[in-house]
């Protein structure tokens, strides 16, 4: 079943992280002193759909075949257009450093970020060469969890994932109870994922609302996350900060039932993970084409580096994610890791 609730909110999250980076680049040119910050609760909602996905795509799966099909299709989905990404701006990196005022490569980054190993940068951040890519590798270690879970939880995967992550999260807090630091890969974060599992299995439930009900439901999601979009500093962590509102919002797509989106909306969702990693570079590509740093309307250039940056992405989708994709997918068939 195509869940066409879900889709339209990965169009939605993309775009919410596209603005909220476009205004940081605003204000990078001087161009404003505003910020959307709550933009960064599509890396939540992003999140708690994957956990979703997931959930949807392990029921009722188990052993060693599931299990290499799982990560098979998912390191097709992810992999190819990231490391894409991550050497198209290493490359130009060294050929056109000028360009990039904050950037900066040591000669290890680029394994560690083609193989998803966090490190952190000059800054002390967990930032990879592209640098959201960072969520990338909860994604992958989520989908490391699943696996495990298809191998040893007897057709109940998903419960052995949840009870692994839970573990997970306490142990990091138990680590930083002392005053010590949380590794970055137990983040609290990772709860996200077992919200997006829950909605999987509260979904009939979700079908069984009224339209105004639903509607109720998502708004009230968006009003929590962003009342307390700065939960985190009162130490209660951002998993609960975006992941309980990401959740009712999630829960609420996912009742609708919608006979489909219009093309535009549809098109923006398939493109959602290409609009992702290659905003940055389509920020850069607006600004120098259209020269925006010198626009006197902070409001419009803000607009123009966020419809360029959405339009990189979609070209991305259309001329070189999907055909990476199809690629990896026959490779992957062809030496049995895909049945």
């Amino acid at each position: 079943m195509f869940y066409n609730g879900i889709h339209a909110l990965r169009a939605i999250a993309a775009l919410l992280v596209v603005l909220h980076h476009a205004f940081q680049r605003g204000n990078a040119l001087g161009l404003t002193q505003l910020q959307f910050e709550f933009g960064a609760w599509g890396v939540d909602l992003f999140f708690v759909i994957s956990g979703f996905v997931m959930a949807k795509g392990v029921q009722g799966r188990q052993g060693w075949q599931a299990a290499s099909g799982f990560i098979g299709r998912r390191l097709a989905r992810v992999v190819p257009l990231y490391w894409a990404a991550t050497l198209l701006l290493t490359m130009v990196y060294f050929v056109l450093p000028q360009l990039f005022g904050n950037l900066s490569i040591a000669p290890g980054d680029l394994p560690r970020s083609l193989l998803f190993w966090p490190y952190e940068d000059g800054r002390g951040l967990v930032r990879p060469i592209v640098s959201q890519g960072w969520t990338l590798i909860f994604e992958m270690f989520f989908y490391a969890l699943v696996c495990l879970g298809l191998l040893l939880g007897r057709g109940r995967a998903m419960r052995l994932t949840a009870g692994l992550i839970a573990g997970l999260i306490a142990a990091g807090y138990a680590l930083a109870w002392d005053g010590g630091k949380t590794p970055f890969i137990l983040s609290g974060i990772l709860v996200e994922f077992l919200f997006g599992a829950l909605v999987f299995h509260l979904t009939a439930h979700a079908q069984r609302l009224g339209s105004a009900q639903r509607w109720a439901l998502a708004l009230a999601g968006v009003g929590f996350s962003f009342a307390l979009a700065d939960l985190a500093s009162l130490g209660l962590g951002r998993g609960l900060a975006g992941g309980l509102g990401a959740f009712a919002v999630v829960l609420a797509a996912a009742g609708w039932r919608l006979p489909r989106l219009p093309y535009p909306l549809h098109l923006l969702g398939d493109a959602s993970y290409a609009i992702y990693l290659f905003h940055g570079m389509g920020f850069s590509l607006t600004g120098k084409l259209l020269g925006v740093a010198h626009w006197p309307s902070a409001a419009l250039a803000v607009l123009a580096l966020t419809l360029g940056a959405t339009a990189c992405g979609i070209a991305v989708h259309l001329l070189v994610e999907k055909r990476l994709q199809h690629y990896a997918i026959v490779s992957l068939t062809r030496i049995g890791v895909i049945a």
